[in-house]
């Protein structure tokens, strides 16, 4: 800022000089005897002390102005009109946001070229809790690739991918820097095997088959004991992870294989699926119970009062010993028995001795 008036300064009197580089005012040497003296011209003796003082005065001001000007940079009068204060915010706050934005982008790069070294690519996946499935398969849903950047992994999308495998009910990813990934499952507890044109596969909870069919003697030990679905005359593969049964059907299939022995004295052999919905079941006394269509929520919904009828009936008839064919329980108020030989399951099976809970 430049003033418009500039306070008097000292000047040199006539006769002597300030040395070069010297600021206006300090305090000069005189010159030595027998040196150079530049005589005062012949103007300066006319003028009075209060006129050369006034010439002093201007001529330091305009030295000085001159000298702040070089040192300054964009310096404006006292009296010239100030600019508008929202401009100068504005001008601050476009400072600050330029710098911001350096130090941003410079630490952006710093950090690309950190991780683009090969310390942070991919080296291991870790697999936990996969049961049946093989740790390659997981990898392969996952979609990872080794040797790639770890800035690259995303857990959401390596978790949607490992979700789509069969039997999986929930995933759980970690990174891991600087180069692995950790993967944790958790499977689905098979509750029932379905069984259709001589191939069986289990069944999850939800409904879905956790493995593609196969005949049924190739099933593993620990499906033995699970209650078994035959779906009559529906011929379609089955394949790992499609829906078999809905997820409710499937799990008050599982509750009536523990309601059965608690409330009638009976095991359950099998269930069967006849082409028009009806369910019958197969007990270990012989007899098969024909609770009718239960395939949509509501049908569900009505097999509590036909359970209900069955247990008035084994209140008067011994369900365990009698010889008993059939037991119609489509019309609760209407028990319809019929005696005569047992009747034998679609597989002819043993009877399912061990049930799994329902909730999987």
């Amino acid at each position: 800022m430049v003033p418009d008036e500039v306070p008097a300064r000292r000047s040199a009197p006539p006769g002597r000089r300030l040395p070069r580089g010297r600021p206006l005012g300090a305090r000069a040497r005189p010159i030595a005897p027998g040196g150079r003296r530049r005589p005062a011209p012949a103007w300066w003796e006319r003028l009075g002390s209060d006129a050369a003082a006034e010439l002093d005065r201007r001529r330091d001001a305009r030295r000085e102005a001159r000298r702040d000007a070089r040192r300054t940079f964009r310096r404006v009068r006292a009296s010239a009109p100030q600019p508008v204060g929202l401009l100068v915010w504005w001008s601050e706050q476009a400072l600050l946001l330029r710098r911001a934005a350096l130090v941003g982008f410079a630490a952006l790069v710093t950090a690309l070229v950190v991780l683009a070294l090969p310390l942070f690519h991919l080296q291991r996946v870790t697999v936990v809790g996969a049961g049946a499935l093989s740790t390659r398969s997981v990898v392969a849903a996952s979609g990872l690739t080794r040797g790639e950047s770890m800035l690259f992994v995303g857990a959401g999308t390596v978790e949607r991918g490992v979700l789509q495998l069969p039997g999986v009910r929930a995933a759980s990813v970690r990174v891991v820097w600087p180069d692995r990934v950790a993967i944790a499952l958790q499977m689905w507890t098979p509750i029932l095997v379905d069984v259709r044109a001589g191939l069986a596969a289990p069944v999850a909870p939800n409904g879905e088959a956790l493995a593609a069919g196969r005949p049924l003697a190739a099933l593993g030990s620990a499906l033995v004991g699970l209650p078994r679905v035959v779906e009559l005359g529906r011929a379609a593969p089955i394949h790992a992870g499609a829906p078999v049964l809905s997820g409710r059907y499937a799990q008050v299939l599982a509750a009536l294989v523990q309601v059965f022995p608690r409330t009638y004295g009976v095991t359950v052999r099998e269930f069967a699926v006849s082409p028009a919905g009806s369910l019958l079941v197969y007990v270990s006394s012989g007899w098969v119970a024909d609770f009718g269509p239960v395939l949509t929520p509501g049908q569900l919904r009505g097999l509590g009062p036909r359970l209900e009828a069955l247990r008035t009936l084994a209140t008067r008839v011994d369900l365990a010993h009698a010889g008993i064919a059939a037991i119609d329980l489509q019309d609760p108020s209407q028990v319809d028995v019929t005696d005569g030989r047992p009747a034998s399951p679609p597989l002819g099976g043993p009877p399912v001795l061990r049930a799994s809970p329902a909730g999987g």
